[in-house]
């Protein structure tokens, strides 16, 4: 797995870091409500056996604003990170 994790960060233009398990966190905190409802209208199906749903911006906004807290670790990557989410 960390083979694929490096080759999608090379092809994509990632940090290597890019796949990780700092989020988790928010389990511990609770995720927005409705998260998953929403997410379903953004799922996509690879092959027969993958489907895979993806946050909405505005959920991207609300967990990058909850990351930004972070004083220590959070402040410069999740203000790139909101800069860069398209708008639209």
């Amino acid at each position: 797995m960390n083979l694929a994790i490096l080759k999608t960060a090379r092809i994509h233009g990632l940090e290597e870091d890019w796949f990780n398990a700092e989020a988790t966190i928010l389990l511990k905190h609770g995720l927005p409500e409705g998260i998953l409802e929403r997410s379903t209208a953004h799922a996509r199906q690879y092959g027969p056996c993958l489907r895979v749903q993806f946050i909405s911006r505005a959920d991207q906004v609300a967990l990058k604003l909850y990351a930004a807290m972070d004083p220590v670790r959070a402040p410069v990557r999740t203000s790139d990170d909101l800069a860069g989410l398209k708008t639209g």
